[in-house]
C-alpha cells in the first residue's frame, strides 16, 4: 500500500481537480495512467491516513483505493518504493491491545494444555471446563489482535512515490450534518478529463441545485437537533 504519512495527509496540489459526492470507492476510473496518460494495464492500491476528531478524541482513518497505472509507471513506482520489513510491521502493532492479546493467547495455551491432559485422564467435566476457557481466551486474544492491527494500520502505510502522487485525494469527512464529499487532484490532463467524464453524475458543484438542497437539509438537521437539546434542557430545568 502506498500513501503519504499521517503527518502529511493534505492533498497534493496537482494541476487538475475534481470534487465528488460520497466515498472514494464509489468513483469510477478510466483505463488510463494518471501519471502519464498512457493506457493502464495494472493497478496500485493507494492508501492514505487521515485524522478525525470527535470531541477530545482523535483517531486515524485509512482510506484505500485501487488506481490504474501503466507498466512503465508501475515499474518506476516499485523501484522507488521502500517496502517495510516484517520486523517493522510487527513492532508497529505493539500497543496495549496487542500486549493484552499476547496475555490471553498464553492463557488459551495453558488452559488448552490442561484440557488435553484432563481428556487423556478421562475427567470429562474438568476437560469441558478447560476447553470452554481455552475457547473464550482464544477468541478474546484474536479479537484484541485484530483490533490492535487495525488501530495501528496507519503506522504501516508507505509514503507516496513521485508516481503515485499523480493521483491524490482528501478525506470525505464532511462538516456536521452535510453529505460526505471529497476532492481528487490529478497530474495528467487526459486522465483528469476521462475521470471527470466517468464521474459527472456524482460531481460536487458549489451552488448547484444538489449542493444547495444538501445545505438546506443540513440546516434543518442542525436546527432540529438544537431544538431537541433545548427542549431536554428546559424539561430538566422545570422538573429539577
Amino acid at each position: 500500500m502506498i500513501a503519504e504519512s499521517k503527518r502529511e495527509s493534505g492533498c497534493v496540489p496537482n494541476a487538475y481537480t475534481a470534487s465528488l459526492w460520497g466515498s472514494l470507492n464509489e468513483a469510477r476510473f478510466p483505463s488510463l495512467c494518471p501519471n502519464c496518460g498512457s493506457v493502464a494495464t495494472k493497478t496500485l492500491v493507494l492508501s492514505k491516513v487521515f485524522w478525525r476528531s470527535s470531541g477530545d478524541d482523535r483517531s486515524q482513518v485509512v482510506i484505500s483505493v485501487s488506481v490504474p497505472f501503466c507498466d512503465e509507471c508501475t515499474a518506476r513506482h516499485r523501484a522507488e518504493a521502500q517496502l517495510p520489513s516484517l520486523r517493522s510491521n510487527l513492532l508497529s502493532s505493539l500497543n496495549g491491545e496487542m500486549m493484552g492479546s499476547a496475555m490471553f493467547a498464553v492463557a488459551a495455551m495453558w488452559t488448552g494444555y490442561h484440557a488435553i491432559d484432563e481428556l487423556l485422564h478421562g475427567r470429562m467435566m474438568i476437560f469441558m471446563l478447560f476447553a470452554v476457557l481455552c475457547t473464550v481466551f482464544g477468541l478474546i486474544a484474536n479479537f484484541l489482535r485484530k483490533s490492535a492491527w487495525r488501530e495501528t494500520e496507519g503506522d504501516r502505510i508507505q509514503p507516496q512515490t513521485a508516481v503515485t502522487r499523480a493521483f491524490d485525494y482528501t478525506d470525505n469527512d464532511p462538516p456536521p450534518f452535510e453529505s460526505p464529499r471529497y476532492e481528487c487532484t490529478m497530474r495528467n490532463e487526459r486522465f483528469a478529463a476521462a475521470f471527470k467524464a466517468l464521474n459527472h453524475e456524482i460531481e460536487f458543484v458549489p451552488d448547484s441545485p444538489e449542493a444547495l438542497a444538501d445545505q438546506r437539509d443540513a440546516d434543518r438537521r442542525f436546527w432540529g437537533v438544537g431544538a431537541v437539546i433545548a427542549v431536554i434542557v428546559l424539561l430538566l430545568y422545570l422538573f429539577r
